[in-house]
Parts: C-alpha cells; sequence; structure tokens
C-alpha cells in the first residue's frame, strides 16, 4: 500500500514498536474491512465546537491557527511527527473525547486511534498514554484528524481538523512545528489572552499535571477543555 511504505521511509535504520503496529494495524484493517463496508453511508453527526490555538517552537505567545498564513516546507523532506500529550479538563459533567487520524490508503481512509479520553459515573478518569507517530506531509493534500466529543447530557459531536503546509482550500490549518491546543469549547477562544503557564512545556505536558494554559489577565487556569498536541520535524 502507499499509506503502508511512506510511513517506513524514515533515516532511522529501525521502526519503533509503535510504528511497527500502526502499520501492521492499517494492513489487517484494509484486508478485513469489505469496500462496501468503506462506502457505507452514516449519519450526519452534531457538529463539535473546537477552537485551536497554535504555539511556535521559539514562540511566546499563542495565536489561532487558522490566523497563521503560511506552513513549514522543510516537513516536506522530512516527515511530521505529531505527539498527543494529554487532556485538561475545566469541569462540569463527565465527557468523553476521541481523536483519529486518518490514514489515505489505497483501499480507502483508515482511521488509527490516536487519543482517547473517558470519564466514568464514580469519577474515575482513563487517558491513553501519551502517543507519538510519524506522518509523511503531503505537497498537494492535507492530513486529517477527526476529533469527537460526548458530554453526558449530550450526543456524540465530531469535527474534522485537517493540517497542510501549502494552501488547500480555506479550512486547512497551516502545518508548522510547536504547540497545537484543541478548545472544546462552543465559543471562539481569544487565544491573545491565553499564556503558559511558568515551566510547563506543552511537550512535557500530560494529562492531569500542572494545567499548561493560563488567562494572561488573571493568571488562572482557563475555562476550557483542551487536547495539547505538538509537532516536529521527524529526521
Amino acid at each position: 500500500m502507499k499509506g503502508e511504505s511512506n510511513m517506513s521511509k524514515k533515516k532511522e535504520n529501525h521502526i519503533d514498536r509503535r510504528e511497527f503496529i500502526v502499520t501492521g494495524s492499517l494492513a489487517a484493517a484494509a484486508l478485513s474491512l469489505p469496500s462496501i463496508a468503506l462506502a457505507a453511508p452514516k449519519g450526519a453527526p452534531a457538529t463539535l465546537g473546537l477552537s485551536i490555538g497554535f504555539l511556535g517552537e521559539s514562540g511566546r505567545s499563542f495565536q489561532a491557527a487558522d490566523s497563521v498564513l503560511s506552513g513549514d516546507p522543510t516537513l516536506f523532506s522530512r516527515n511530521a511527527r505529531f505527539s498527543f500529550r494529554g487532556m485538561q479538563r475545566f469541569g462540569g459533567e463527565r465527557m468523553q473525547v476521541t481523536v483519529d487520524v486518518i490514514y489515505k490508503t489505497d483501499v480507502g481512509d483508515l482511521p488509527f486511534f490516536a487519543f482517547t479520553h473517558s470519564e466514568q459515573k464514580k469519577g474515575a478518569t482513563n487517558n491513553s498514554a501519551s502517543s507519538s507517530f510519524v506522518m509523511p506531509v503531503p505537497t498537494t493534500g492535507s492530513i486529517d484528524m477527526v476529533v469527537k466529543g460526548t458530554r453526558a447530557s449530550s450526543p456524540e459531536a465530531q469535527a474534522t481538523v485537517s493540517f497542510a503546509v501549502n494552501t488547500i482550500g480555506k479550512s486547512a490549518l497551516k502545518l508548522n512545528r510547536g504547540a497545537y491546543v484543541f478548545a472544546l469549547s462552543d465559543r471562539a477562544v481569544d487565544w491573545s489572552s491565553v499564556q503558559a503557564a511558568d515551566g510547563v512545556q506543552a511537550s512535557s505536558f500530560v494529562s492531569g499535571a500542572k494545567p499548561l494554559l493560563l488567562r494572561t489577565a488573571s493568571g488562572k487556569d482557563v475555562n476550557f477543555d483542551y487536547v495539547v498536541m505538538t509537532v516536529r520535524s521527524a529526521a
């Protein structure tokens, strides 16, 4: 498969265990899913409220990801390493969140389960371990992720987030090295009023630890739930 061969093009002389599992899982899924299942229509889910902020590797201030005007062309040759660091909850009713990365293959689009957060009735919270995986950066396409969220009092909602270095329509965010924060909120976040907490790096953030984001004016935690994802060069 083209998707599988592209994922294996790395400068290292080995494939780490997680990337081997990803590649094998995609191959198994392609063989086990009939083409009619891949094409089966599904009912349209509710739209998930999502606002995405970006902080560059050498940046000091967050900005709305859709306001970034250019991508990093060095990622074409080096590939991009994505890492889902974890989720910070503001509070309120129980919530479940998943992020699937969509791999485009010869047999159709196949989801890779990249991140999950779930909360049980008795207060137990489960988060997937920080995941890291490499993806080739297409010159004429996008890298797509499906973010799904479910609250105790509302049905599942979802949104597709696309990343590209070149201009791919108006909806694709420009892909750069740094941190992307997925704020699950029905209102647009003013990212200029958000700052990183002292001593907290997106690359070392984990669920349940010290919050990454603070409100600039008050220094208090932000009032929305968010997932932290980092991007760096794979080479």
